[in-house]
């Protein structure tokens, strides 16, 4: 174990006195052993060195020697722990580069408290008090001379110059944490949680079988999906991924595409159109029932590229809303009235006729799917991981689109 940590501090290229390394490797050894032992004091002990490791906290060799030891240990609150091995080592290097300005162990916990969303939540997950987080992301706003946190009683909020800082360390701290892993493993498993922000029927399309198999080729991985129509904010809302419909902007994220544009058109049942007719003109769609997404009112506007190659704006009342095109799908399928569907969902109900085109003619541009990730270097194993699966199912052509 001390040729282990000795030949780290050789690599790491710090020199430290050799009679305070003894010391502090005889302490880390027996924190080690007890570790081995399965002694639950232990697993706080190294909990807690977020606040408490100056004593070892001269190198930052230490810090990576306790990640070892949270690692190898194998236990749930000892990842925690690696995170607190950052946070509390007080690394030489600020003492031999007086040009650095921010502390690194503060930037550390800046992520983390981004990532819990409060001080009291990052607090007890490193074992520090929550008076000494808040004072550390002082001093490190202080340090940077800019604020990086909105605070308020309930929330903390990224300022626009914090959500930069985060964006950027954020990579480094994961890269840093990864490589520790590695170290410590000899191997690349991904483990941890991602976070994935996607539409409210993502998964009419995305089957559950691919989660299924994903979590069991990945034992050590966790998926937490946030489904809503609303636009996620992959900073503010800490995700991982993002599937989005719709143009894309300049948002400084990755982008694949895995829907092609498409021409969507208006479709209805063969009952509906024997009921109440098929409609010869833009206008005549007044005197039909609509299925539509829900809008402010229940007033619809349709926008639609017409064979003169213009733009038609068409209102509607709709009696019937959903937020999600499936729930659309399914009310149009039972006869409520005349919907305006993306190709990809209705493409196997126009060829067995379940659904009929309607004034095909004009048609809406659909700008398809898109996955999204921040574009940040050294990407977390587990994200990658899932994005894999998700090009390796559009190779294979089996998103909907293909």
């Amino acid at each position: 174990m001390r040729v282990h940590a000795e030949a780290l501090v050789t690599r790491l290229g710090f020199e430290a006195e050799l009679v305070e390394e003894d010391k502090r490797l005889e302490q880390l050894t027996q924190i080690a052993r007890a570790h081995q032992a399965g002694d639950r004091p232990a697993c706080s002990a190294a909990g807690a060195m977020g606040d408490g490791a100056r004593l070892y906290g001269d190198n930052a060799v230490h810090g990576l020697f306790l990640w070892t030891l949270c690692l190898s240990a194998q236990h749930k609150r000892l990842w925690i722990g690696l995170l607190a091995g950052i946070v509390g080592l007080h690394s030489s290097i600020n003492r031999r580069n007086k040009r650095l300005i921010a502390d690194l162990n503060d930037v550390a916990l800046f992520v983390q408290v981004v990532r819990s969303g409060s001080f009291a939540q990052a607090a007890r997950q490193l074992g520090m008090p929550s008076n000494t987080v808040s004072r550390r992301i002082q001093h490190l706003e202080v340090q940077l001379g800019t604020r990086l946190l909105q605070r308020s009683t309930r929330k903390l909020v990224l300022t626009q110059t914090g959500e930069h800082f985060y964006e950027r360390c954020t990579a480094a701290v994961d890269g840093l944490m990864s490589a520790a892993e590695q170290l410590v493993s000899g191997r690349e498993e991904p483990s941890g949680r991602v976070r994935i922000a996607a539409m409210a029927d993502f998964f009419d399309f995305f089957s559950m079988d691919w989660v299924a198999d994903f979590l069991a080729r990945y034992p050590r991985v966790q998926l937490e999906f946030v489904l809503s129509d609303e636009r996620a904010d992959l900073i503010a809302d800490r995700l991982d991924i993002a599937f989005r419909g719709g143009p894309l902007q300049d948002s400084g994220y990755v982008g694949r595409q895995l829907i092609e544009e498409a021409r969507d058109g208006m479709v209805a049942s063969p009952a509906y159109l024997a009921t109440h007719g098929m409609p010869d003109s833009l206008e005549s769609l007044q005197a039909h029932d609509c299925v539509s997404a829900a809008y402010p009112g229940g007033s619809t506007t349709w926008r639609m590229l017409g064979p003169d190659a213009k733009i038609h704006d068409v209102q509607l009342s709709s009696r019937f809303n959903a937020n999600t095109a499936q729930a659309l799908r399914k009310a149009t399928l039972a006869g409520l009235g005349i919907a305006l569907l993306p190709a990809t969902l209705i493409r196997a109900d126009l060829r067995s006729g379940l659904l009929v085109p309607v004034l095909a003619q004009y048609q809406r541009t659909s700008h398809g799917l898109h996955v999204l990730y921040p574009s940040r270097q050294q990407l977390p194993l587990a994200v990658s991981a899932f994005i894999g699966l998700v090009m390796e199912k559009l190779r294979v052509n089996a998103f909907p689109a293909q």
